[in-house]
């Protein structure tokens, strides 16, 4: 998902679902680890629901990530934003 993409969707979202999402944004560029995929994966469902107008679904999808993403074994950094950090020195 394109950033441009993630910020339209999301700005769909109520408030809280939208800083919820916010939060599990790294996850939607993982790469390496399957569950980061997942978790990014059913994060993209969420945003997609929301463009259709199913908030229920979307803060279902959300707290599914949420939950995946909790109980992540944590072998790994989570996943960073991207080139952001890099462009802030």
């Amino acid at each position: 998902m394109r950033p441009d993409e993630f910020l339209r969707a999301a700005h769909l979202l109520p408030h809280e679902l939208r800083v919820r999402a916010n939060a599990l944004r790294p996850y939607l560029r993982a790469q390496g680890c399957a569950e980061c995929e997942r978790i990014g994966d059913q994060l993209s469902l969420a945003l997609t629901a929301a463009t259709y107008d199913e908030m229920v679904a979307a803060g279902q999808l959300l707290a599914a990530a949420e939950r995946r993403a909790a109980a992540h074994d944590g072998s790994h950094d989570p996943p960073t934003a991207g080139l952001g950090r890099l462009w802030a020195a």
